[in-house]
């Protein structure tokens, strides 16, 4: 009986297990993932191309379409291992290294994007994020179509044009917070900025604590550039304080030699002259030429730590300027953002003050619920499927959007 009963728990486990692989996410051509091996440098992004296939490395293009990220990885950390690669270490020297399959990771990078269609705004491509439902898919496509009478109702077109006005006004916070770091950075803090004309509808303390987060990221940033510089400089101070060692070991290696060579020639002449051995004339050659060798040995060791400094001053060198030119990089991003939130802040503020004046007109009609409905890829057929603002979406969907308005008692389709 207990036998039985071990059987059936291992057909529970195994069932359950075979249905959490089936709910998981299959790719979808578009998909782009993001491939790494720890302390290899393998990484590579790579999407699937539209025959259904990713090019990942060491085993070139993988069929992915339709799979799992769990058989993929599966896949790569059964064959992975299996490869062995020559690597190249700092001292210059090749390491035969062979990949842990725990060391392998592969995520998704970017889905598919859904597309929003009908009555919205801003209809289009949206990038998808998991957990996103419908209703954000419509708040990003700017809500239902105000301008052109396609609202549900009035006050949600409203509601929706202030809060992507209060998310606008936190990114440019954001963004004001990230430019004033950077130009600190760059000793430009005393640059003089255009004036925005509106002003923020933000609470301090949100204002505040928009600034501290992006502050913090960035001090982040800046603490592991500065952790890694010092970390060259100490490298740098070590290496010289040993050269500076061998510099002295060379000079008495060097008046060693020559003084064991003067004392050879010396005992030379007087074993010319018959007032000594042969065995001391071997010494003292024994003697100079040992000497020889240590100040030649000496000098190798000292060349080559003079090339591992240089490696070492050059790679600071770059990661300075490589710093320098992303900080650059980055305030122009930066001011370049701030230039079109400001701008996308202006518009939405006159067309929340347009849909306002609206409200009165369209509360005069009566408003249906809009129509929604997904077109999704179902077994490779694509099908419309009928949804809600809370209905979730899945990477690749089609959200169609229709709404009616009902004037005198009859209805109105756009």
């Amino acid at each position: 009986m207990r036998c039985w009963s071990f059987v059936l728990c291992v057909a529970i486990a195994l069932c359950l297990q075979s249905a959490a692989r089936a709910d998981e996410y299959r790719l979808h051509i578009g998909d782009t993932l993001d491939f790494s091996v720890a302390g290899v440098s393998l990484q590579r992004t790579a999407t699937v191309d539209t025959d259904g296939r990713v090019s990942l490395p060491l085993v070139g293009p993988l069929d992915a379409k339709g799979k799992t990220l769990t058989e993929i990885l599966t896949y790569l950390r059964r064959e992975l291992p299996k490869k062995s690669l020559n690597l190249r270490t700092p001292e210059g020297r090749d390491q035969i290294t062979i990949i842990d399959p725990q060391e392998i990771s592969l995520s998704i990078a970017d889905y598919v994007p859904v597309y929003v269609n009908g009555d919205v705004s801003r209809p289009g491509e949206q990038k998808f994020r998991p957990g996103m439902t419908v209703r954000q898919s419509i708040s990003l496509a700017g809500g239902y179509d105000v301008v052109r009478f396609r609202v549900e109702n009035p006050m949600m077109a409203n509601v929706d044009l202030e809060d992507e006005l209060r998310t606008k006004w936190m990114d440019l916070e954001h963004a004001y917070a990230r430019r004033d770091f950077l130009q600190k950075l760059l000793d430009r803090s005393k640059e003089a900025t255009q004036p925005f004309a509106l002003r923020s509808p933000l609470a301090k303390g949100l204002r505040d604590q928009a600034a501290k987060a992006e502050t913090d990221q960035l001090r982040a940033s800046l603490d592991a550039f500065n952790a890694e510089r010092v970390a060259f400089e100490r490298k740098i101070t070590l290496l010289n304080d040993g050269l500076e060692a061998l510099e002295k070991q060379k000079k008495n290696e060097d008046e060693n030699a020559k003084l064991d060579n003067s004392e050879a020639a010396r005992i030379n002449d007087l074993f010319a002259k018959g007032t000594l051995p042969a065995n001391r004339v071997a010494d003292a050659r024994r003697l100079a030429l040992l000497s020889a060798t240590r100040s030649l040995q000496v000098s190798s060791q000292l060349e080559a730590d003079r090339r591992v400094r240089s490696d070492a001053q050059q790679a600071l060198q770059k990661l300075i300027s490589d710093r320098s030119e992303q900080v650059l990089k980055d305030l122009k991003e930066t001011n370049d953002l701030i230039s079109k939130t400001q701008s996308r802040i202006d518009a939405l503020t006159e067309k929340l003050v347009y849909t306002s004046a609206l409200r009165s007109q369209l509360l005069g009609s009566g408003v249906n619920s809009p129509q929604i409905s997904v077109v999704r890829q179902v077994s490779g057929t694509a099908k419309s499927l009928s949804a809600d603002a809370d209905t979730p979406l899945e990477p690749g969907d089609v959200v169609e959007v229709k709404m009616t308005l009902t004037a005198n008692g009859s209805s109105m389709a756009n």
